[in-house]
């Protein structure tokens, strides 16, 4: 089974916090979960998982290559970052931005 693309993030905050591979929205919640409560030094985050289905090709290079071959579930804490707005996810930045700033 092909391991899924999943953005964590806190519902608090409303941010993209890290990149998780998993083959479900509950397996991507039990992986990403460590990982979110180490970004915020806290015991409680209010962790929601959203399901990526747009630069699929583009986000799973940001995977671990050995990972994604084993079909290991993981976490990536710092995926890489459009060079205009700073998000990631938008897609492989053509003449220096992405598809969530090429329209400013």
């Amino acid at each position: 089974m092909k391991l899924k693309i999943y953005m964590g993030y806190d519902r608090k905050k409303d941010r993209r916090d890290i990149l998780i591979f998993a083959h479900s929205a509950k397996e991507a919640r039990r992986v990403g979960w460590p990982v979110m409560r180490g970004f915020y030094s806290t015991k409680w985050v209010e962790m929601g998982v959203e399901r990526m289905r747009v630069n699929l090709e583009y986000l799973y290079e940001d995977a671990d290559a050995v990972k994604l071959k084993a079909d290991v579930a993981h976490a990536n804490d710092s995926p890489r970052v459009c060079p205009n707005c700073k998000q990631w996810g938008g897609g492989r930045p053509e003449g220096g931005t992405c598809t969530f700033c090429c329209g400013d």
